[in-house]
């Protein structure tokens, strides 16, 4: 009789039982002016496509991608494109064409100016990796006119 029990007790329980399965899931949400728009899960190949103002990161998540916002600008919109914030690796400036040309220009939280790039196009990248942990504040400037004043987060 025990015996009967037991095995009736084992079957029902490993009939219970099931394994995880894996699946795709999709989780999106998007952004007013600063442009967030950030999705996936279990993706297997990542990786970040350009055309003009568009910009399309796929494949893992990437956590805190977004274009910077923009803390300080003129009247005029210049459509500037500053990005990934926070920053690893490498900053990505995208600047419309313009008959003049541009000057970068980044200072750390106490005011000094740690980078400067003088006569930029329209495109420019900064390798962040040789910056300490901390936050910068990028100032873009035509003609000796500041443009606009990005914040930026450093992170390892």
């Amino acid at each position: 009789m025990k015996k009967t029990i037991l095995i009736m007790s084992l079957m029902v329980f490993l009939t219970n039982i099931r394994a995880q399965s894996i699946e795709r899931q999709t989780i999106a949400s998007s952004g007013a002016e600063s442009s967030q728009l950030s999705w996936t899960i279990g993706e297997p190949v990542s990786g970040t496509y350009e055309q003009g103002e568009l910009i399309l990161t796929q494949g893992y998540q990437q956590a805190y991608y977004s274009i910077s916002q923009k803390i300080e600008e003129t009247a005029i919109n210049y459509n500037i494109k500053v990005y990934p914030n926070p920053v690893r690796e490498n900053l990505f400036i995208n600047i419309p064409p313009s008959a003049h040309s541009y000057n970068l220009e980044m200072y750390d939280v106490t005011g000094n100016k740690v980078y400067e790039q003088k006569n930029v196009s329209n495109k420019a990248n900064i390798k962040m990796n040789q910056f300490a942990t901390s936050t910068y504040f990028l100032k873009i400037i035509e003609n000796g006119k500041l443009v606009a004043t990005y914040k930026l987060i450093r992170e390892e």
